[in-house]
């Protein structure tokens, strides 16, 4: 994130880093890869109707009657931003259908 001077956070550059995030809807994992490089951590998981407060916005996406198989990616990208995308498979492709920008100190 960009500072001023005066050390505060420049909101503009907070905002371009969300819709920077955007953009990795929809691709694959190796474009997210090729852009981000290497994750922090990788987790994969079985969505259910118990998701932790973290995931839950993937109930948006998915019927409560899906149960994909889906590969959360988690990249740092600077030491007040995180990164985590959703993979999950589209047509025997790994595919990111939702992200979240975060700091991480946060607790979910």
């Amino acid at each position: 994130m960009a500072q001023s001077d005066e050390g505060d956070v420049d909101v503009s550059e907070q905002l371009n880093a969300t819709a920077d995030a955007e953009t990795f809807v929809g691709k694959s994992y190796q474009e997210a890869e090729a852009a981000l490089g290497t994750p922090t951590t990788e987790e994969s998981f079985t969505m259910s109707t118990g998701l932790q407060e973290f995931r839950i916005e993937l109930r948006n996406i998915f019927d409560p009657s899906e149960t994909p198989e889906i590969r959360e990616v988690t990249w740092r990208r600077s030491a007040d931003e995180n990164l985590t995308l959703w993979f999950a498979d589209k047509d025997g492709t790994s595919t990111a259908v939702h992200y979240m920008v975060w700091h991480p100190d946060s607790e979910f």
